[in-house]
């Protein structure tokens, strides 16, 4: 569980998490998560994973959405090549509507 960004609480969940084609060719990893808390949060997760010799990075971030968002996200991860196609686009003439400007880092409580 991640300290959701709303109630501040450890209950932040990952409730379906898809492997997509990174986007950067430098990414060994990247999946597109629904995000949710018993507090009423939902949202979007983009968790990215590379490595360029010994270094290694991982990016696990977080967008709040609103329910008719999230419930589009929910329908398009069970959809592989709808998936694919709109996160080529970063979300662009989608249901799903992202605020980009709204990230917050997932963070998993100590």
């Amino acid at each position: 569980m991640f300290i959701c960004p709303k109630c501040s609480e450890n209950t932040l969940l990952i409730e379906k998490s898809v492997q997509v084609t990174p986007l950067n060719p430098m990414s060994n990893d990247e999946l597109v998560q629904a995000i949710s808390c018993p507090c009423g949060f939902t949202g979007l997760g983009l968790y990215k994973e590379s490595s360029a010799g010994a270094s290694e990075s991982i990016n696990h971030d977080g967008y709040e959405l609103s329910e008719q968002s999230y419930h589009a996200l929910l329908e398009i991860l069970n959809n592989p090549q709808e998936l694919a196609k709109i996160y080529a686009t970063s979300f662009a003439d989608s249901p799903v509507e992202v605020n980009w400007r709204g990230i917050f880092g997932l963070k998993r409580a100590s």
